[in-house]
């Protein structure tokens, strides 16, 4: 007995759609294959699922000159250790080309509506399109507070980031920080930085000749 007709028209629809999503972004998938990061509370996802979850329509991250970042990013638990201040961060690598993220909840927040980011022992996940910035993966950050909203002072614990680009395929980073972000307490700077391009835990290895930065 033949296969009916209308079930062809079904599986003929249903392989087209399965074919436009496995060639919507060659780069970034031919560069990191089905790898997957870990974006918190034990949850993976596939770098292709990650793509479409963060970037929507720009379905076109990885292509070109844009990579892929996943960030994790953990509040230390010290008494008013969360902040209500707008978070950024910028990243580098050894070739010292930097990509910017300024807000990293409008950017790429990842822990659904109404979640209040950077709180006492939060765990917050961030993904989302960047600038590439090296054929290299990224081994430097400048983590950033504008110092707004009511609670301005922020102790920061650890930064872990996920890069995935054609040129580096699917690293991962870490970055322990343990300071504060605030005017009140020590060392009263609203950024910081660290430097693993070296092995280094501080300064910045040279990245564009800021040496406070």
């Amino acid at each position: 007995m033949g296969i009916p007709f209308p079930f062809l028209v079904v599986l003929f629809l249903l392989l087209g759609s399965s074919l436009a999503h496995s060639t919507a972004a060659p780069s970034l998938i031919e560069a990191v294959g089905s790898r997957s990061v870990d974006v918190g509370a034990g949850t993976t996802r596939s770098i292709h699922e990650l793509e479409y979850h963060s970037a929507g329509s720009r379905s076109s991250c990885g292509a070109g000159s844009e990579c892929l970042y996943t960030l994790r990013v953990k509040t230390g638990t010290l008494d008013s250790a969360g902040t209500d201040s707008v978070i950024g961060i910028t990243l580098a690598g050894k070739d010292r080309v930097r990509s910017e993220i300024k807000n990293l909840v409008s950017w790429g927040g990842m822990m659904g509506s109404g979640h209040d980011y950077f709180e006492n022992g939060n765990i917050d996940s961030f993904s989302g399109c960047g600038k590439c910035v090296t054929t290299s993966p990224p081994c430097w950050m400048n983590l950033t507070s504008d110092g707004s909203g009511n609670k301005a002072g922020w102790y920061v614990g650890s930064v872990e980031l996920t890069a995935a680009g054609p040129e580096f395929g699917c690293t991962k980073q870490r970055f322990d920080v343990f300071q504060w972000l605030a005017t009140d307490e020590p060392p009263y700077k609203l950024y910081v930085v660290r430097d693993n391009c070296s092995g280094r835990a501080r300064g910045n290895g040279g990245v564009d000749g800021d040496e406070d930065k």
